[in-house]
Order: C-alpha cells, then structure tokens, then sequence
C-alpha cells in the first residue's frame, strides 16, 4: 500500500481488496477506488479478517485481501492460490506457444 493509507485505530486490522492482475485497490463493493469511497474494512482480531478474507476470495478469486495492523505492516495477505497456479500457467503457455523470432531466419 501506499501513502495515502489510513489511519487504523491501535489494536485494530485493517482488510484492504485488492484486484489480483492489476494491484488496483478497490472499494467495499469490489469496484475499482476512484474518490473518498469506503475501501477498507475494520477488525478487531486476525482471525475474524481472515475469515472475511475468505469470504470475499470464494466470491471472486479474482481479488486478494490484504491484512494491515495500525502502523501499516502488512500481517497477512489471502488469495486463491489455485486462481493464481491457473493464470501462472496460462501465461506460461502463451509464451511456449509463441514463434521464436530465429526461426524466422
């Protein structure tokens, strides 16, 4: 995250969306941020912003959740590591299946 992070209340997490592909953050209805929208969550323990986490990745594998304490660390980050094996692989074979360009010659 950057600068413009918030201000996180002591003793309490904040949970930031976050698109997987571009790293846009995102609002709390998981569209990208453009203005002073809401665009994290509060929570009192790491157990319950991992849970949400989870929520919010079943519901869209596309977005991870980034977990960040009051002074701005990130404690945990949470995707769908499949999501993620599957766009690995994809970008793997478009690569294989791309002409070399000395085979032009």
């Amino acid at each position: 995250m950057n600068s413009q992070n918030p201000k996180v209340p002591k003793s309490k997490l904040a949970l930031f969306q976050i698109e997987l592909r571009t790293g846009i953050v995102l609002d709390l209805s998981g569209q990208r941020r453009l203005g002073k929208e809401d665009w994290f969550l509060l929570f009192d323990s790491l157990e319950e912003a991992k849970r949400h986490a989870e929520v919010v990745i079943t519901r869209n594998p596309e977005i991870e959740c980034v977990i960040q304490d009051d002074q701005n660390r990130n404690i945990a980050t949470i995707r769908d590591e499949r999501y993620v094996q599957a766009i690995l692989d994809q970008a793997r074979k478009a690569r294989e299946q791309r002409c070399k360009w000395w085979k032009f010659w």
